[in-house]
């Protein structure tokens, strides 16, 4: 709807609906089918062969042999025969039954399941398309969000309704600043890894340069804890007026805003976008996959539909409640508004979870007890060759004297539901692996 008023406004002759509908009633998608695109984002629709020149995108559900089929294809051709990617990887799409063939499907599939519960038919979701972004554009007209002094240039103090995104190497320059703020824009200095001393004459000479005008810095919110910790003694010290974390969390951003820095936050995907709401931060960046750098992992179309669908559920009646309780949406210009917090209670609920070898919830575990399954095996050929490094004899050099271990099965996992990045699952330490002594696996075995 959003993206669709936006491409009108800019002249587009029109738009292309097609993974949005495929679970209307019209679609031709069995219905055994569909329930495998209920609870999507758009991130399930992966790119595969991207360094073949000629990539891909699929969806990417656990259990879809034909996808691991598909990724193990591109890797053998990257290093023998990237030249016949292209013909064997359409062996491989189509539709067929799931996990047979790799479905070939957009990020536009997440919102698939909101369209069909929203507009119920195809014909009813072309007109509100088409009447929606027809009256958004009147509004656009009648605000001019874009212009020059429009609400969001009065409120950075600036001319034009523009922050420059962060570009290391390039905005780190304070001639840059200059001139991105020089033209009406708020221009950011990107400090990345930058130590203290080059923080200090970066930050010193941008301010001589800046005088009244306002300008911003960005920082990584995973930067290693040194870094961080001198970058911030120079911020507290200069306090620049405006800052944008990359790939950092709300009590970060709290942390400069106590120093009366007002603070962006980059979010991703809406999920952190929600936590974050309710954490009751109120300054965002939204940048899509083509943007580069520090991005989402959604394309900037449905980046863009999603968030603004997001914001505004979060501007309905609960938003407006807290606004009343809090005192007023001018009781704190900079931060926001916080979030109301529930009185305690005397009532604590405990869950449990576990996620083992062969059992990866406790009703398997309790399961795999009771039916005295051995969860001890030898060491899967797909985890690495325990032939090569394995010798009987305890003394030997260089060598592990167990080829036993418990392994846990491949766990979809959603980072954002904690909180994490999808760009920094990365920088995140990897589990350990931990060998069975052969001696104690007999006397498990035995009880």
């Amino acid at each position: 709807m959003h993206t669709a008023a936006a491409c009108r406004a800019a002249g587009a002759s029109g738009i292309v609906l097609d993974d949005q509908l495929w679970l209307m009633p019209e679609s031709p998608m069995p219905e055994t089918w569909q329930k495998h695109l209920a609870n999507l984002n758009g991130q399930e629709a992966i790119t595969i062969g991207e360094r073949l020149n000629a990539s891909c995108r699929v969806l990417y559900r656990p259990g879809f042999e034909a996808i691991e089929t598909l990724q193990e294809l591109a890797e053998q051709l990257e290093r023998e025969n990237p030249q016949s990617w292209r013909e064997k990887a359409e062996e491989l799409v189509g539709w067929e039954s799931p996990g047979s063939l790799a479905w070939p499907m957009g990020q536009a599939i997440g919102l698939a399941a909101d369209y069909g519960e929203r507009y119920k038919t195809t014909g009813r979701c072309v007109q509100e398309l088409l009447n929606g972004s027809r009256e958004q554009i009147k509004i656009a007209q009648k605000l001019q969000p874009l212009g020059e002094n429009a609400p969001l240039a009065v409120e950075q103090g600036t001319k034009y309704p523009i922050v420059q995104g962060p570009m290391t190497r390039v905005s780190d320059k304070a001639e840059f600043a200059d001139a991105v703020s020089q033209a009406g824009g708020l221009p950011l200095l990107a400090l990345a890894l930058m130590r203290g001393p080059q923080v200090r004459s970066l930050l010193t000479e941008a301010q001589q340069k800046m005088g009244d005008r306002p300008w911003e810095i960005g920082i990584l919110g995973f930067v290693p804890e040194a870094v961080r910790s001198e970058q911030l003694q120079v911020v507290e010290a200069i306090r620049p007026p405006f800052a944008l974390i990359a790939g950092g969390r709300r009590d970060q951003a709290a942390q400069l805003e106590s120093l009366g820095i007002a603070t962006y936050i980059h979010v991703p995907v809406p999920k952190l976008l929600e936590m974050f709401l309710e954490q009751g931060a109120r300054k965002f960046v939204f940048e899509g996959r083509e943007c580069g750098g520090h991005v989402s992992p959604l394309s900037s179309f449905m980046l863009w539909e999603s968030m603004i669908s997001t914001l505004l559920a979060a501007g309905s009646t609960d938003l407006l409640a807290q606004l009343k309780v809090d005192g007023g949406a001018d009781s704190d210009r900079r931060t926001g508004v916080s979030p109301v917090r529930s009185p305690s209670s005397d009532i604590a609920i405990i869950g449990m979870s576990t996620l083992l070898p062969k059992a990866q919830d406790p009703e398997t575990f309790w399961e795999n007890i009771i039916g005295k399954v051995n969860a001890i095996t030898e060491i899967p050929a797909s985890r690495w060759d325990w032939r090569i490094y394995y010798d009987p004899d305890r003394n030997a050099r260089d060598k592990v004297d167990s080829k036993w271990g418990g392994f846990i099965d491949d766990v979809p996992f959603d980072p954002i539901s904690f909180g994490i990045p999808p760009k920094s699952i990365k920088s995140i330490e990897a589990p350990k692996v931990v060998l069975v002594n052969l001696k104690f696996f007999r006397a498990i075995n035995r009880f």
